[in-house]
């Protein structure tokens, strides 16, 4: 399993902290690893050789280095995930609070909107957001309009 997702899920003794100063690092790779799933599992992306997506994280947010060379790799596999998406799925909805799931929807909201290919089929990401985070509609709606707000 890739060191990211391990920290991202915080599992192992350098796993993720509530509370930590990186803490918003974690939601920001989350929201990251989602993406790069989700488009993966898009057949249209496919086709279209891919979304820029490293590019538009990198504009997004500020990660460091190690991270981004780790988002690198795993957007150039055939398979972003490592690890069962439903796995995935399940430590990021038992692992992180109410308010941290909303914030990495938000997160992934700004990585969409910074892309112009992936804003085109914003409905397909917002569909499958709400299958990745257990959050009712509202939440969801929340954290896309606070999104679009951020959007420069």
């Amino acid at each position: 399993m890739h060191r990211l997702l391990m920290k991202i899920l915080g599992i192992g003794e350098n796993g993720r902290q509530p509370g930590s100063e990186s803490q918003s690092t974690h939601i920001e790779l989350a929201a990251c690893v989602i993406l790069l799933h989700i488009g993966s599992e898009n057949p249209e992306v496919e086709a279209e050789g891919g979304y820029p997506i490293i590019g538009t994280i990198l504009v997004t947010f500020p990660l460091p280095d190690h991270y981004l060379e780790e988002l690198i790799e795993m957007a150039s596999s055939e398979s972003p995930l490592d690890l069962d998406p439903a796995v995935f799925k399940g430590q990021i909805n038992k692992t992180y609070s109410h308010e941290e799931k909303v914030a990495v929807v938000e997160a992934a909201w700004m990585i969409i909107y910074g892309d112009e290919s992936m804003a085109r089929d914003d409905e397909y990401f917002a569909k499958k957001l709400v299958e990745y985070i257990w959050l009712d509609e509202e939440d969801h709606r929340i954290a896309r309009k606070r999104a679009k707000g951020k959007k420069t």
